[in-house]
């Protein structure tokens, strides 16, 4: 009887320290990914403060810019009209998870909630700006063609100086749309690897 209550009570001893051992783990595991989180936020916080403020400091500036040059009235306003749209939209999709420190205290839940909801709203945005970039390609190929009808010279030269602006500020916000959009899918991924661990202890 004595030799049982021994076997016992050495197995409930292990049974304790695996235990332990296990909860230890989940909460590194967790540690983890509130770290991992706070990064990405970090730098999701800081690449859409950054796109807001060119966005806003390059509305007067191209406004000017395009007056001086001649181009019409309505191409100035639209192009004014998209920046402002463009900083309006960062600025919304950045606000739910710009409060880092907010976010990482609450629940994974509530985490993979934010991470998903700008997810969906990234790939939205580029949805209508990749047509609403196009048609504001033809709309200034055309609006140049009428300004310089007698100098396609300069004409071209305006054209040229234009399509090197877009060659560089397109690859930028292409890579910067990738990276964001894999750093919500990791953390997506993480989180929900640990709710399956989660899960599966409490089984």
């Amino acid at each position: 009887m004595d030799h049982k209550n021994h076997d016992f009570k050495e197995f409930r001893e292990q049974f304790n320290l695996l235990k332990g051992k296990l909860s230890q783990q989940e909460i590194v595991t967790e540690s983890d990914i509130k770290s991992a989180t706070k990064k990405s936020i970090g730098w999701i916080k800081r690449s859409g403060m950054l796109y807001l403020i060119v966005c806003v400091a390059s509305i007067p500036f191209c406004s000017i810019a395009l007056m001086h040059m001649g181009f019409s009235v309505p191409f100035t306003c639209a192009t004014a009209v998209y920046t402002f749209a463009a900083a309006l939209i960062t600025f919304i999709t950045h606000r739910a998870v710009c409060g880092s420190d907010r976010w990482i205290e609450n629940s994974l839940l509530e985490v993979s909630e934010a991470y998903a909801k700008l997810r969906r709203r990234y790939m939205q945005t580029m949805a209508i700006s990749i047509p609403a970039l196009s048609g504001w390609c033809i709309w200034l190929y055309f609006d140049t063609v009428i300004k310089f009808p007698d100098n396609p010279e300069m004409a071209s030269k305006v054209l040229e100086a234009i399509i090197v602006g877009l060659v560089v500020g397109v690859p930028i916000g292409i890579w910067r749309y990738i990276k964001t959009i894999r750093h919500a899918d990791g953390i997506l991924a993480h989180v929900k690897e640990l709710q399956e661990h989660e899960a599966q202890a409490n089984e």
